[in-house]
């Protein structure tokens, strides 16, 4: 798909469906996230993305039904809420964040609600309603960084409003896949370098099943259709450094991976409410 007009944005949408793609309009998406010919931003980010890789003790991929490609010594990192393994239960606080310098912590912060204002800004209605009614509802988990907790207590203000995690990567690519995602994903590739509106393209993302490809620009941000079948290009140039960088919210942040808890006399109600409009 060629957008000549960085500016333009655009949304992919069957009619009586909420939107399946989101590409923010540059110029917004550049003013929300502090990016806009600022270089110190962009260097920032970047650079808080190393340092929780650093903090990384192992390689980590998203789920086992896709395959990741990257370059050597370069990891793709999970960060942020996630199921706990053989046990039930969310863990909120990643222990990467707790070894990484809390102004890095507060860099990646500042992103997420960047990215989470453009999501109230631009996504369907019903789905932001939708996201924030859950949330709500359940008391789900979703981003905090250590620096921001204290005595174990966790103030709304203190962490992300809509996203429990992000996936990050240098040079990566993905074979096609989807994700089991409650909410759309928000893609973004970043570079170590000054983001203007004529910036060159550096990556393409992709929905095969829909013969769509998005070219993206350093800065320029992406929500989509989790469930959808997606992937990202390598890179247009082998010379650049991209970084890759997605805000998720897991099905499973909303159950809370624990189907021993009892519904709530509310949720009880929506419960019966969803079953009867089923029928």
């Amino acid at each position: 798909m060629h957008l000549p007009n960085a500016n333009k944005g655009l949304i992919y949408k069957v009619i009586g469906l909420p939107s399946n793609i989101i590409l923010i309009p540059r110029s917004e998406a550049l003013v929300r996230t502090s990016a806009l010919n600022n270089i110190k931003t962009s260097i920032s980010l970047c650079t808080a993305l190393d340092a929780v890789e650093d903090s990384m003790r192992s390689s980590q991929e998203r789920g086992g039904a896709k395959n990741v490609i990257r370059e050597k010594k370069r990891k793709y990192s999970c960060v942020g809420t996630q199921s706990c393994r053989a046990t039930t239960g969310i863990r909120g606080i990643h222990y990467a964040l707790s070894k990484t310098d809390p102004i890095h912590q507060e860099r990646i912060l500042k992103y997420f609600r960047g990215i989470e204002h453009l999501f109230e800004m631009y996504v369907d209605t019903d789905q932001i309603r939708l996201i924030h009614e859950a949330i709500k509802l359940v008391d789900a988990k979703t981003f905090t960084i250590p620096s921001r907790q204290v005595h174990s207590q966790i103030r709304d203000a203190e962490s992300s409003r809509i996203y429990g995690a992000f996936a990050s990567g240098v040079n990566v690519y993905l074979n096609s896949h989807s994700d089991k995602d409650f909410t759309y994903c928000a893609t973004s590739i970043h570079m170590r370098e000054e983001y203007t509106m004529i910036h060159k393209i550096v990556a393409y993302f992709a929905f095969p099943k829909l013969g769509i490809a998005i070219p993206l620009r350093p800065g320029d941000v992406l929500f989509f259709n989790p469930k959808e079948e997606h992937c990202i290009s390598s890179r247009c140039d082998n010379t650049d450094e991209i970084y890759c960088m997605s805000l998720y919210l897991k099905s499973d942040n909303i159950g809370l991976n624990d189907n021993s808890i009892p519904l709530s006399q509310t949720q009880e109600l929506l419960l019966n409410q969803y079953n009867t409009g089923k029928n």
